[in-house]
């Protein structure tokens, strides 16, 4: 189920005055291929998918344009929703709507394998390339964990350590077969659960870009609860400046990134937590100890691809900040991390501005 809210229409006024040979007047003056491009029209849309907010602006030369751009990049969100999530969703008569492939894989688990698709296949060979690549940190196989912390739900809580042990058994990667051949997914043991919440709203914004420029849009950007995608750049050539949020202070920027045709995604301990007792506990887990990792506040990275950002931001968020800057530099990706201290480091590609405040 997602929320629609109503198309907003900007119009992009564009003035440029140049003084004329005499020294008089102001007008706008435009080469022959810039009168032959069409005018450009900002279309934006907002829905509620994947649990958070998402938020699109295209930029079209007509409504019909934009509208059938919006409506191809939500239904790619909306279709990954109900392929990866691990949540039966409810229709409005208060059945059964709909089962993902993730919910028969997790309900047949310790008894059988289950078919899947390829975007399962693809989402679980790229977690064990991050479950790989992390030292396994990064984890499918989280999901019994989540349902213990319960972060994000009404029923959050702290578990004592003879829970934390329990669970533990239930994540190991190892215990996750894919078979390509029968493209069967089977999670050896009862109680397994996969959870995709560290990269399918990274693939589902891939695909929504995707979609964009399938539609004829050169210039968009998306905005799905902090995984930010930049479509090309503005509509006047100029790269889009990405605001990366302060870890503390609510509604401050902490500096500035500029990218097109590239992912932006931020991992942050103010996301989804509740305090007892004064100390913060968020819903980025370390399976290492089964607790809130503790060595960051943030950690922003910029890749060519979403999917590529959403997992590295988690990784980096978990591990230290040597291990973290040495995965971002080996990739030739730009990041930018604030430690639990508040210490702030950054690794450059080269290519990616940012500047901090």
């Amino acid at each position: 189920m997602h929320v629609k809210r109503t198309v907003q229409i900007f119009c992009l006024i564009v003035c440029v005055c140049l003084a004329s040979a005499s020294g008089t007047g102001c007008g706008r003056i435009a080469s022959e291929a810039e009168a032959a491009q069409p005018a450009l029209t900002a279309y934006a849309e907002q829905q509620f998918l994947l649990d958070t907010s998402i938020a699109i602006t295209v930029y079209a030369t007509s409504q019909q344009q934009a509208q059938a751009a919006l409506d191809a990049a939500f239904a790619a969100f909306s279709r990954i929703e109900l392929l990866a999530t691990r949540f039966a969703a409810d229709a409005d008569n208060g059945e059964r709507a709909a089962v993902s492939e993730v919910c028969r894989i997790n309900a047949s688990a310790g008894e059988q394998p289950v078919a899947v698709g390829q975007e399962i296949a693809l989402l679980l060979q790229k977690s064990q390339e991050y479950y790989t690549l992390s030292g396994g940190v990064f984890r499918a196989a989280i999901g019994p964990l989540m349902d213990l912390w319960g972060i994000g739900t009404d029923h959050a809580r702290v578990p004592d350590d003879a829970e934390l042990a329990a669970v533990l058994p239930f994540i190991y990667q190892e215990n996750v077969v894919y078979d390509p051949q029968a493209g069967t997914v089977y999670l050896l043991e009862a109680g397994m659960s996969l959870d995709f919440g560290g990269i399918a709203k990274g693939y589902a914004t891939d695909l929504a870009a995707e979609a964009l420029r399938d539609q004829g849009i050169q210039h968009a950007l998306l905005d799905a609860g902090g995984n930010v995608y930049a479509v090309g750049s503005k509509p006047d050539g100029n790269p889009w400046r990405i605001g990366i949020r302060d870890p503390r202070r609510d509604g401050e920027i902490l500096g500035v990134v500029e990218v097109a045709d590239q992912a932006v995604v931020t991992s942050g301990d103010y996301e989804r937590y509740f305090v007892v007792d004064g100390i913060r506990y968020h819903h980025i887990l370390d399976p290492r100890d089964g607790k809130p990792a503790r060595a960051a506040q943030q950690t922003t990275v910029v890749a060519p691809s979403s999917l590529e950002a959403d997992a590295l931001s988690t990784i980096t968020f978990i591990l230290s900040q040597e291990q973290s800057a040495a995965i971002l530099q080996e990739r030739a990706l730009a990041g930018v991390r604030v430690a639990d201290d508040g210490e702030i480091s950054v690794v450059l590609d080269g290519v990616t501005p940012i500047w901090l405040n």
